[in-house]
C-alpha cells in the first residue's frame, strides 16, 4: 500500500510541477494570476455543478435499545454512507409526461420550441411536466 501511494503521490507531484513550468513558460510575470483565475475557476465549478445523487449520511453500529457503542469498543463502527430513490414514476424524464389520474405515461409532441403531453392521449386534467 505504501508503494501504491508513493508512486501516486510522485507522479501527481510530477504532473503538477510539469502544469506549472508550462504556465510559467507561457505566461511569465502574470504566472501567478492564471494560477490564481484557474483555481478561482475550480472553486466555482465545484460549488455551481453539485449533482446530489442520493442522501449523504452517517452509518453506525448500534446495540438493540439504539445507543451507541464506544469508540473503543470491540463492536464499534461507522462510516459513510449515501442512499439512492429509485421510484416510479419517474418523474424526471424528458421525452414522456405522467398522469397521476390515469397512472399512465404520455408521449411528447412539439409544439413550436416547446413540448406538451400528446392531447390525444391526456383527457386528463393533470400532467406532471418533465424537467429539461
Amino acid at each position: 500500500m505504501d508503494e501504491v501511494l508513493h508512486q501516486v503521490n510522485e507522479q501527481y507531484g510530477g504532473a503538477a510541477g510539469n502544469i506549472n513550468e508550462q504556465i510559467d513558460d507561457k505566461f511569465g510575470e502574470s504566472a501567478s494570476d492564471v494560477r490564481e483565475a484557474n483555481n478561482n475557476g475550480a472553486s466555482l465549478l465545484k460549488s455551481a455543478l453539485y449533482f446530489p445523487i442520493g442522501l449523504s449520511m452517517r452509518q453506525e453500529h448500534v446495540m438493540d435499545d439504539g445507543t451507541k457503542y464506544d469508540v473503543n469498543d470491540i463492536a464499534y463502527w461507522d462510516e459513510n454512507v449515501t442512499l439512492g430513490v429509485d421510484m416510479p414514476p419517474d418523474y424526471l424524464r424528458h421525452d414522456k409526461f405522467y398522469d397521476p389520474e390515469q397512472d399512465i405515461w404520455i408521449d411528447s409532441v412539439k409544439i413550436g420550441d416547446q413540448y406538451i403531453a400528446d392531447p390525444a392521449q391526456n383527457p386528463s386534467s393533470k400532467t406532471f411536466i418533465p424537467f429539461h
